[in-house]
């Protein structure tokens, strides 16, 4: 599949990952109304709801203390974070937390943003 960057609405993106909807999707589609989130070669297909937990998901894991003892704990992959998807964990950094909390803050402004306008707009 060739995916253009007209075929998708991305609403932020950082150097971890990039957070879009794709353009052009009818009731029905898988993708409708979901939306991807794409980080370190690994794509997760969320709902709003699914991404506010995902944000709270994220939140809990900054909290517990790292657990590791390298020369560069911020780096090390040592924090099990939860995802929506009950089968579905990933062990991450600190720093890679930090990125995928700025991404989904980020991207639920957008969102937040568009819905303000669209209705202004109606």
């Amino acid at each position: 599949m060739n995916i253009n960057s007209t075929d998708l609405d991305k609403l932020y993106s950082n150097d971890i990952g990039i957070i879009f909807k794709w353009k052009g999707t009818s009731e029905g589609h898988p993708y409708h109304d979901k939306i991807n989130f794409v980080f370190n070669e690994t794509g997760l297909h969320f709902d709003l709801a699914e991404l506010y937990i995902f944000q709270q998901d994220i939140e809990n894991a900054l909290k517990r203390p790292l657990q590791c003892e390298c020369e560069y704990p911020k780096d090390c992959k040592s924090i099990l974070l939860e995802t929506p998807f009950s089968q579905i964990s990933f062990a991450v950094s600190y720093n890679e937390l930090m990125l995928m909390k700025e991404l989904i803050e980020g991207s639920l402004f957008q969102i937040g943003l568009s819905n303000i306008l669209q209705n202004i707009l109606e």
